[in-house]
């Protein structure tokens, strides 16, 4: 029986359900682990999980099935775009002593919204589902654990979550056709290196290592001279064929590009969106495909291919004897990982 068919069958037989609401305010990357997350965290608890990606910031018409292959039932009632939330992460005590106005007033907003939710949905829905996406965001997370999820799963959190993994990264026809063509335009080799060095946005959580803490990783890790960059910024390429001409540096970023930032992405014309979600999807499986993987814990997308290709994997700002203690993906675990490892690698 097919993966997607196991799923639904074991996802089905529940009474109990919580409508997940995907790319609300996030990278994909961190959506999608929100996802990967909530459904095994569904799966153990006996809760049916459907979804709602009507407003999905990685989508430009339909949402999930702009790109890949429908997985469980979605619901399409409008309400959930601003009443079903992530939780903040922040108190608002906390949000006052940062000083940060715009952070109070996101947090006071979404609190808002979400004591609404709760109101709405037990005058109005309560029979139509249990939990919105704030009700169980709290306690999802993989790390350290064992599953035995009968018919389904049966291992460590490593293997639940690249099971879910294959569950869930299944492009349509028309996604898969453009990802073979990108990636045969790179006439890559069979073996490369391939890093992730993420520009844009990301300054706002941590500072950005420089290029040649990734030079000194990749020379320290193989004599292999193709790498496969990603990258949000064509000026990254630029430098690092400069500080290193006798490598090969491939990359599907395009030489206009200058850095990612979500605000800013969430806004741009569909088109445009979608050609860029499909290079990132390829340059995700591209990463994949290494035969080494130089990454940063701080961006998700690096610690969703650590998991995908442990332990081939080689951190930039981090011990990889530890990897299993780094799959977390709060920014305040992440930034003391980056505080007490730092030093030793610049």
């Amino acid at each position: 029986m097919d993966i997607i068919d196991k799923y639904r069958n074991l996802n089905e037989s529940f009474s109990k359900s919580c409508v997940f609401h995907i790319g609300i305010d996030a990278g994909f990357f961190s959506e999608f682990n929100y996802l990967i997350f909530a459904i095994l965290y569904c799966l153990e608890n006996k809760i049916r999980l459907k979804l709602y990606s009507k407003d999905a910031n990685f989508g430009y018409k339909n949402g999930w099935t702009d790109y890949f292959l429908p997985f469980t039932e979605e619901v399409s009632d409008n309400y959930h775009s601003f009443l079903n939330r992530h939780p903040t992460g922040f108190s608002i005590g906390k949000a006052i002593m940062s000083n940060n106005i715009g952070l109070l007033k996101w947090k006071l907003k979404n609190e808002g919204l979400i004591f609404g939710a709760e109101l709405f949905k037990y005058f109005v829905r309560k029979n139509r589902f249990d939990y919105y996406t704030h009700d169980i965001m709290s306690n999802i997370g993989v790390k350290n654990r064992e599953y035995n999820i009968e018919g389904f799963i049966r291992g460590d959190y490593i293997s639940a979550y690249n099971l879910v993994f294959d569950l869930l990264w299944r492009f349509n026809d028309s996604v898969s056709v453009v990802m073979k063509k990108l990636i045969q335009s790179l006439s890559l080799p069979n073996d490369y290196i391939a890093c992730q060095i993420r520009g844009g946005d990301k300054f706002i959580e941590y500072d950005l290592l420089s290029i040649d803490v990734y030079l000194s990783k990749i020379k320290e890790i193989s004599s292999l001279k193709d790498v496969f960059v990603l990258t949000d910024d064509y000026r990254i390429i630029e430098q690092l064929r400069s500080k290193a001409p006798d490598y090969n540096w491939y990359t599907l970023c395009g030489e206009s590009e200058r850095g990612y930032f979500n605000s800013t992405f969430s806004k741009i014309d569909s088109e445009l969106k979608k050609k860029q979600m499909i290079s990132l999807f390829t340059s995700f499986d591209l990463l994949c495909r290494a035969s080494f993987f130089v990454g940063t814990v701080t961006a998700t997308p690096c610690n969703v291919v650590g998991i995908r290709k442990f332990p081939d994997t080689y951190w930039v700002d981090f011990k990889n004897d530890n990897f299993y203690d780094s799959i977390d993906y709060s920014i305040e675990y992440k930034n003391s990982l980056v505080k007490r490892n730092r030093n030793e690698f610049e």
